[in-house]
Protein backbone atom coordinates (compact mmCIF):
# COMPACT_ATOMS: atom_id res chain seq x y z
CA UNK A 1 0.00 0.00 0.00
CA UNK A 2 1.72 3.99 -0.80
CA UNK A 3 2.10 5.82 1.88
CA UNK A 4 -0.15 8.32 -0.11
CA UNK A 5 -2.97 6.14 0.45
CA UNK A 6 -3.04 5.90 4.00
CA UNK A 7 -2.87 10.01 4.69
CA UNK A 8 -5.15 11.37 6.97
CA UNK A 9 -6.94 7.70 7.41
CA UNK A 10 -7.12 5.79 10.51
CA UNK A 11 -8.16 2.42 8.32
CA UNK A 12 -7.45 1.29 4.64
CA UNK A 13 -9.06 -1.21 2.13
CA UNK A 14 -7.32 -3.23 -0.11
CA UNK A 15 -8.61 -4.85 -3.12
CA UNK A 16 -6.44 -8.03 -3.12
CA UNK A 17 -7.90 -9.82 -5.87
CA UNK A 18 -7.28 -7.45 -8.46
CA UNK A 19 -4.00 -8.94 -8.89
CA UNK A 20 -5.09 -12.42 -8.09
CA UNK A 21 -5.62 -15.29 -10.17
CA UNK A 22 -7.30 -18.82 -10.34
CA UNK A 23 -5.09 -21.23 -12.87
CA UNK A 24 -8.61 -23.23 -12.88
CA UNK A 25 -11.43 -20.81 -12.30
CA UNK A 26 -12.14 -17.09 -11.91
CA UNK A 27 -10.48 -14.98 -9.04
CA UNK A 28 -13.95 -13.61 -8.35
CA UNK A 29 -15.16 -16.63 -7.38
CA UNK A 30 -11.70 -17.07 -4.43
CA UNK A 31 -12.54 -16.60 -1.09
CA UNK A 32 -10.72 -14.32 1.05
CA UNK A 33 -10.00 -14.96 4.65
CA UNK A 34 -7.43 -13.51 7.42
CA UNK A 35 -6.44 -14.18 10.96
CA UNK A 36 -4.87 -11.02 11.37
CA UNK A 37 -6.68 -9.16 14.20
CA UNK A 38 -6.27 -5.85 12.82
CA UNK A 39 -7.90 -6.98 9.52
CA UNK A 40 -11.49 -7.99 8.52
CA UNK A 41 -12.48 -9.29 4.77
CA UNK A 42 -15.68 -7.08 3.15
CA UNK A 43 -18.63 -8.84 1.62
CA UNK A 44 -16.73 -8.36 -1.98
CA UNK A 45 -13.33 -9.91 -0.78
CA UNK A 46 -11.57 -6.97 0.01
CA UNK A 47 -9.40 -6.73 2.99
CA UNK A 48 -10.03 -3.29 5.67
CA UNK A 49 -6.48 -2.62 7.54
CA UNK A 50 -6.94 -0.43 10.57
CA UNK A 51 -3.53 1.81 10.86
CA UNK A 52 -1.44 1.13 13.76
CA UNK A 53 1.79 3.17 14.32
CA UNK A 54 4.29 0.58 13.12
CA UNK A 55 4.13 -0.81 9.52
CA UNK A 56 2.32 -4.49 8.74
CA UNK A 57 2.47 -7.22 7.14
CA UNK A 58 -1.23 -8.75 6.99
CA UNK A 59 -1.89 -12.85 5.47
CA UNK A 60 -4.52 -13.61 3.82
CA UNK A 61 -5.53 -16.99 2.26
CA UNK A 62 -7.55 -17.23 -1.11
CA UNK A 63 -9.64 -20.12 -1.40
CA UNK A 64 -11.09 -21.79 -4.96
CA UNK A 65 -14.25 -23.51 -5.24
CA UNK A 66 -12.05 -26.69 -5.10
CA UNK A 67 -11.15 -25.67 -1.63
CA UNK A 68 -7.41 -25.38 -2.79
CA UNK A 69 -5.84 -22.55 -1.37
CA UNK A 70 -2.52 -20.13 -1.06
CA UNK A 71 -1.50 -17.23 1.16
CA UNK A 72 -0.19 -14.19 0.16
CA UNK A 73 0.88 -10.74 2.44
CA UNK A 74 -0.26 -7.07 2.01
CA UNK A 75 2.39 -4.38 3.52
CA UNK A 76 0.27 -1.81 4.68
CA UNK A 77 2.22 1.33 6.07
CA UNK A 78 2.33 2.68 9.52
CA UNK A 79 1.13 6.08 11.26
CA UNK A 80 4.80 6.89 11.99
CA UNK A 81 5.94 6.29 8.30
CA UNK A 82 3.55 8.95 6.97
CA UNK A 83 5.94 11.54 5.30
CA UNK A 84 4.37 13.95 4.13
CA UNK A 85 4.00 13.73 -0.05
CA UNK A 86 2.73 15.12 -3.13
CA UNK A 87 -0.86 15.04 -3.67
CA UNK A 88 -1.08 12.32 -6.69
CA UNK A 89 -1.14 14.07 -10.30
CA UNK A 90 0.53 17.19 -9.12
CA UNK A 91 2.21 19.34 -12.16
CA UNK A 92 2.13 22.68 -12.77
CA UNK A 93 1.88 24.71 -15.64
CA UNK A 94 3.56 28.65 -15.63
CA UNK A 95 4.04 30.61 -19.06
CA UNK A 96 7.58 31.96 -19.62
CA UNK A 97 8.89 35.08 -17.64
CA UNK A 98 5.79 34.73 -15.07
CA UNK A 99 5.83 34.34 -12.02
CA UNK A 100 3.80 30.96 -10.16
CA UNK A 101 3.17 30.80 -6.43
CA UNK A 102 3.03 27.42 -5.14
CA UNK A 103 1.21 26.91 -1.87
CA UNK A 104 2.32 23.85 0.08
CA UNK A 105 -1.31 23.01 1.80
CA UNK A 106 -2.44 22.67 -1.49
CA UNK A 107 0.14 20.11 -3.08
CA UNK A 108 1.66 18.41 0.02
CA UNK A 109 -0.20 15.56 1.75
CA UNK A 110 0.25 15.33 5.41
CA UNK A 111 -1.37 13.26 8.57
CA UNK A 112 -4.35 14.60 9.82
CA UNK A 113 -4.23 17.49 12.13
CA UNK A 114 -0.67 18.51 10.77
CA UNK A 115 0.42 21.02 8.28
CA UNK A 116 3.70 20.93 6.18
CA UNK A 117 6.07 23.45 5.73
CA UNK A 118 9.41 24.35 4.71
CA UNK A 119 12.32 23.02 6.61
CA UNK A 120 14.65 25.47 5.16
CA UNK A 121 15.19 28.04 2.59
CA UNK A 122 18.29 27.19 1.25
CA UNK A 123 16.69 23.73 0.46
CA UNK A 124 14.44 25.18 -2.44
CA UNK A 125 16.04 24.28 -5.69
CA UNK A 126 14.51 25.30 -8.89
CA UNK A 127 15.67 24.26 -12.70
CA UNK A 128 15.38 26.90 -15.56
CA UNK A 129 14.89 30.32 -13.26
CA UNK A 130 14.46 31.94 -10.31
CA UNK A 131 12.71 31.30 -6.68
CA UNK A 132 11.56 33.21 -3.73
CA UNK A 133 10.29 32.27 -0.28
CA UNK A 134 7.41 34.60 1.03
CA UNK A 135 6.74 32.34 3.89
CA UNK A 136 7.47 28.74 5.33
CA UNK A 137 4.42 27.67 2.97
CA UNK A 138 5.01 29.44 -0.28
CA UNK A 139 7.52 29.49 -2.86
CA UNK A 140 7.20 31.74 -6.06
CA UNK A 141 9.03 30.09 -8.88
CA UNK A 142 9.60 32.62 -12.40
CA UNK A 143 11.06 30.68 -15.24
CA UNK A 144 13.67 32.12 -17.43
CA UNK A 145 12.05 34.48 -20.22
CA UNK A 146 13.61 32.92 -23.02
CA UNK A 147 13.06 29.05 -22.05
CA UNK A 148 10.14 26.80 -22.63
CA UNK A 149 9.79 23.31 -21.74
CA UNK A 150 10.08 21.04 -19.08
CA UNK A 151 11.21 22.23 -15.02
CA UNK A 152 11.08 21.40 -11.54
CA UNK A 153 10.89 22.72 -7.66
CA UNK A 154 12.43 20.88 -5.45
CA UNK A 155 12.39 21.93 -1.31
CA UNK A 156 12.56 20.15 1.75
CA UNK A 157 9.37 19.88 3.61
CA UNK A 158 8.15 18.93 7.06
CA UNK A 159 5.10 18.56 9.47
CA UNK A 160 6.27 19.73 12.48
CA UNK A 161 6.41 23.27 13.67
CA UNK A 162 10.02 23.49 12.75
CA UNK A 163 13.10 22.15 11.08
CA UNK A 164 14.21 21.31 14.56
CA UNK A 165 10.81 19.10 15.72
CA UNK A 166 12.03 15.91 16.66
CA UNK A 167 8.59 14.63 15.70
CA UNK A 168 8.41 16.49 12.40
CA UNK A 169 8.54 13.81 9.74
CA UNK A 170 10.44 15.57 7.05
CA UNK A 171 10.92 14.33 2.75
CA UNK A 172 12.04 16.06 0.13
CA UNK A 173 9.51 16.22 -2.78
CA UNK A 174 9.96 17.42 -6.47
CA UNK A 175 7.47 19.55 -8.38
CA UNK A 176 7.13 19.31 -12.03
CA UNK A 177 6.48 22.03 -14.24
CA UNK A 178 5.94 22.78 -17.59
CA UNK A 179 7.04 25.68 -18.77
CA UNK A 180 4.70 27.02 -21.74
CA UNK A 181 5.89 30.25 -24.37
CA UNK A 182 4.21 33.39 -23.71
CA UNK A 183 2.45 32.85 -26.96
CA UNK A 184 2.03 30.49 -29.82
CA UNK A 185 5.49 29.89 -31.79
CA UNK A 186 5.88 28.24 -35.09
CA UNK A 187 7.34 25.46 -35.32
CA UNK A 188 11.06 25.08 -36.32
CA UNK A 189 12.32 23.13 -38.87
CA UNK A 190 16.39 21.56 -39.31
CA UNK A 191 17.69 19.75 -42.57
CA UNK A 192 17.03 16.04 -42.98
CA UNK A 193 19.67 14.20 -45.03
CA UNK A 194 18.74 11.14 -46.97
CA UNK A 195 20.77 8.86 -49.08
CA UNK A 196 18.63 7.22 -51.31
CA UNK A 197 19.94 4.06 -53.94
CA UNK A 198 19.93 4.50 -57.67
CA UNK A 199 16.44 2.74 -58.96
CA UNK A 200 15.01 2.05 -55.09
CA UNK A 201 13.51 3.86 -52.70
CA UNK A 202 14.07 5.19 -49.20
CA UNK A 203 12.26 7.02 -46.47
CA UNK A 204 12.76 9.35 -43.70
CA UNK A 205 10.78 10.17 -40.74
CA UNK A 206 10.47 14.06 -40.66
CA UNK A 207 8.65 14.44 -37.44
CA UNK A 208 12.63 14.09 -36.15
CA UNK A 209 13.83 17.62 -37.66
CA UNK A 210 11.09 19.41 -36.49
CA UNK A 211 9.71 20.91 -33.12
CA UNK A 212 7.14 22.74 -32.24
CA UNK A 213 7.26 24.80 -28.56
CA UNK A 214 3.52 24.78 -27.58
CA UNK A 215 3.69 20.99 -28.60
CA UNK A 216 1.16 21.23 -31.43
CA UNK A 217 0.64 18.50 -33.86
CA UNK A 218 2.03 19.06 -36.94
CA UNK A 219 1.58 18.69 -40.92
CA UNK A 220 4.46 18.44 -43.30
CA UNK A 221 4.57 18.73 -47.09
CA UNK A 222 6.94 18.56 -50.41
CA UNK A 223 6.49 21.59 -52.22
CA UNK A 224 8.77 20.78 -55.24
CA UNK A 225 10.10 18.05 -56.97
CA UNK A 226 13.69 17.16 -58.82
CA UNK A 227 14.61 15.97 -62.17
CA UNK A 228 14.91 12.03 -61.43
CA UNK A 229 13.67 11.90 -58.32
CA UNK A 230 10.22 11.39 -56.90
CA UNK A 231 9.11 12.71 -53.68
CA UNK A 232 5.97 12.09 -51.43
CA UNK A 233 5.15 12.49 -47.95
CA UNK A 234 2.30 10.16 -45.80
CA UNK A 235 2.05 11.49 -42.44
CA UNK A 236 5.48 12.68 -41.02
CA UNK A 237 7.11 10.07 -43.84
CA UNK A 238 9.16 11.29 -46.37
CA UNK A 239 9.49 8.79 -49.69
CA UNK A 240 12.46 9.44 -52.60
CA UNK A 241 12.92 7.23 -55.43
CA UNK A 242 15.49 7.90 -57.78
CA UNK A 243 15.44 6.56 -61.10
CA UNK A 244 18.32 4.00 -62.38
CA UNK A 245 20.20 6.65 -64.48
CA UNK A 246 20.63 9.31 -61.74
CA UNK A 247 24.39 9.98 -61.61
CA UNK A 248 25.82 8.30 -58.43
CA UNK A 249 27.20 11.04 -55.99
CA UNK A 250 24.10 13.50 -57.49
CA UNK A 251 22.60 15.78 -54.81
CA UNK A 252 18.90 17.34 -54.90
CA UNK A 253 17.27 19.68 -52.45
CA UNK A 254 14.07 19.07 -52.26
CA UNK A 255 11.28 22.09 -50.50
CA UNK A 256 9.55 20.99 -47.75
CA UNK A 257 7.32 22.83 -45.35
CA UNK A 258 6.00 22.30 -41.57
CA UNK A 259 3.07 24.07 -40.15
CA UNK A 260 1.46 24.26 -36.67
CA UNK A 261 -1.90 24.71 -37.81
CA UNK A 262 -1.81 28.32 -36.60
CA UNK A 263 1.40 30.24 -38.68
CA UNK A 264 2.20 30.28 -41.92
CA UNK A 265 4.23 27.32 -42.80
CA UNK A 266 7.82 27.15 -42.40
CA UNK A 267 10.06 26.51 -45.16
CA UNK A 268 12.88 23.89 -45.23
CA UNK A 269 14.81 21.56 -47.56
CA UNK A 270 15.38 17.75 -47.09
CA UNK A 271 18.84 16.73 -48.89
CA UNK A 272 19.13 13.58 -50.70
CA UNK A 273 22.03 12.38 -52.44
CA UNK A 274 21.56 9.33 -54.54
CA UNK A 275 24.22 6.63 -54.15
CA UNK A 276 24.91 3.29 -55.79
CA UNK A 277 22.15 0.89 -56.53
CA UNK A 278 22.07 -2.24 -54.04
CA UNK A 279 20.83 -4.85 -57.14
CA UNK A 280 23.01 -7.04 -57.92
CA UNK A 281 25.40 -6.59 -60.98
CA UNK A 282 24.18 -7.85 -64.22
CA UNK A 283 25.43 -11.39 -65.22
CA UNK A 284 26.92 -11.57 -68.58
CA UNK A 285 26.88 -15.42 -69.85
CA UNK A 286 28.74 -17.14 -71.94
CA UNK A 287 28.22 -16.90 -75.96
CA UNK A 288 29.78 -19.84 -78.51
CA UNK A 289 29.41 -19.71 -82.42
CA UNK A 290 30.63 -22.65 -83.77
CA UNK A 291 30.19 -21.94 -88.10
CA UNK A 292 31.91 -18.89 -88.15
CA UNK A 293 33.46 -18.27 -91.69
CA UNK A 294 36.93 -16.24 -92.24
CA UNK A 295 35.80 -13.21 -93.77
CA UNK A 296 32.58 -13.01 -93.06
CA UNK A 297 30.90 -10.73 -90.37
CA UNK A 298 28.91 -12.79 -87.94
CA UNK A 299 26.33 -10.94 -85.53
CA UNK A 300 25.89 -12.22 -82.03
CA UNK A 301 23.02 -11.59 -79.58
CA UNK A 302 25.40 -11.72 -76.75
CA UNK A 303 22.57 -9.74 -74.31
CA UNK A 304 19.94 -12.21 -74.84
CA UNK A 305 21.31 -14.84 -72.58
CA UNK A 306 22.37 -11.88 -69.76
CA UNK A 307 20.59 -11.31 -66.57
CA UNK A 308 19.54 -8.36 -66.06
CA UNK A 309 19.05 -6.41 -62.51
CA UNK A 310 16.52 -3.88 -63.98
CA UNK A 311 14.77 -6.03 -66.16
CA UNK A 312 12.39 -2.90 -67.28
CA UNK A 313 15.03 -0.93 -68.71
CA UNK A 314 17.27 -2.55 -71.43
CA UNK A 315 21.08 -3.14 -70.89
CA UNK A 316 23.75 -1.50 -73.25
CA UNK A 317 26.88 -2.65 -75.36
CA UNK A 318 29.37 -0.56 -73.92
CA UNK A 319 32.20 -1.92 -76.63
CA UNK A 320 33.58 -4.82 -78.29
CA UNK A 321 37.19 -6.01 -78.55
CA UNK A 322 39.18 -9.61 -79.94
CA UNK A 323 40.87 -11.23 -77.17
CA UNK A 324 42.18 -14.00 -79.20
CA UNK A 325 42.42 -14.36 -82.65
CA UNK A 326 42.83 -12.21 -86.08
CA UNK A 327 39.69 -9.83 -86.89
CA UNK A 328 37.66 -7.22 -86.08
CA UNK A 329 34.96 -6.82 -82.93
CA UNK A 330 32.48 -4.24 -82.75
CA UNK A 331 29.09 -3.16 -81.37
CA UNK A 332 25.74 -2.93 -83.45
CA UNK A 333 22.64 -2.34 -81.33
CA UNK A 334 22.43 -4.64 -79.17
CA UNK A 335 24.43 -7.31 -81.21
CA UNK A 336 28.18 -7.70 -81.14
CA UNK A 337 29.60 -8.04 -84.95
CA UNK A 338 32.58 -10.53 -85.03
CA UNK A 339 34.76 -10.43 -88.62
CA UNK A 340 37.54 -12.93 -88.70
CA UNK A 341 40.94 -12.05 -90.81
CA UNK A 342 40.29 -13.25 -93.98
CA UNK A 343 43.55 -15.67 -93.80
CA UNK A 344 42.40 -16.46 -89.98
CA UNK A 345 41.24 -20.76 -88.75
CA UNK A 346 40.64 -21.39 -85.35
CA UNK A 347 39.25 -20.24 -82.37
CA UNK A 348 38.42 -16.53 -81.89
CA UNK A 349 37.31 -14.89 -78.87
CA UNK A 350 35.67 -11.51 -78.43
CA UNK A 351 35.20 -9.63 -74.82
CA UNK A 352 32.37 -7.24 -74.38
CA UNK A 353 31.37 -5.11 -71.69
CA UNK A 354 27.63 -4.20 -70.93
CA UNK A 355 26.11 -1.51 -68.82
CA UNK A 356 22.88 -1.28 -66.86
CA UNK A 357 20.17 0.93 -66.21
CA UNK A 358 22.39 3.00 -63.94
CA UNK A 359 24.91 3.91 -66.26
CA UNK A 360 27.33 3.71 -63.49
CA UNK A 361 30.81 2.63 -64.69
CA UNK A 362 31.34 0.79 -61.43
CA UNK A 363 28.60 -1.76 -62.14
CA UNK A 364 29.84 -2.62 -65.82
CA UNK A 365 30.25 -6.00 -66.64
CA UNK A 366 32.52 -8.22 -69.09
CA UNK A 367 31.30 -11.19 -71.33
CA UNK A 368 32.55 -13.54 -74.07
CA UNK A 369 32.33 -15.01 -77.29
CA UNK A 370 33.58 -17.91 -79.02
CA UNK A 371 33.78 -18.51 -82.50
CA UNK A 372 35.04 -21.45 -84.40
CA UNK A 373 36.72 -19.49 -87.72
CA UNK A 374 36.03 -22.16 -90.51
CA UNK A 375 38.08 -21.36 -93.80
CA UNK A 376 38.93 -22.35 -97.54
CA UNK A 377 39.83 -25.41 -98.79
CA UNK A 378 43.59 -26.11 -99.30
CA UNK A 379 44.35 -26.98 -102.81
CA UNK A 380 45.01 -31.14 -103.25
CA UNK A 381 48.48 -32.37 -103.42
CA UNK A 382 50.55 -34.05 -106.21
CA UNK A 383 49.29 -37.54 -106.54
CA UNK A 384 51.81 -39.89 -106.42
CA UNK A 385 51.74 -43.66 -108.41
CA UNK A 386 51.95 -46.15 -106.24
CA UNK A 387 51.80 -48.72 -108.18
CA UNK A 388 51.45 -49.70 -112.41
CA UNK A 389 49.58 -52.22 -113.68
CA UNK A 390 47.52 -53.28 -117.12
CA UNK A 391 46.61 -50.25 -118.74
CA UNK A 392 46.10 -48.31 -114.96
CA UNK A 393 47.91 -47.25 -112.13
CA UNK A 394 47.44 -46.96 -108.26
CA UNK A 395 47.76 -43.19 -107.44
Amino acid sequence: VPVEDILGKTEVTVPVLDNDEDPDGAASELTVTTDATTASVTPDGELTVTLTEGRQVITYTATDIDGLTAKAFVKVPGLTDQKPTLRPGTQLEVLAGESLPIDLTEHVLVVEGRSPRLTTEDKVKVTEGDRQVPSVTEIVYTPDADYTGPASVSFEVTDGSGPDDPEGRTNVLTIPVQVLPPENLPPELSTPTLDVAAGEEASIDLARFATDPDGDPLTFKATGQAQGVTVSVEGTTLRAQATPDVPKGSVVQVPITVTDGEHPPVEGTATLTVVASTRPLARANPDTVDDAHQGKATTVPVLANDSNPFPDRPLTLVDAVVETGQGTASVSGDQVSVTPRDDFVGVMVVRYRIQDATKDPDREVEGRVQLKVLGKPEAPATPQVVEVRSKTVVL
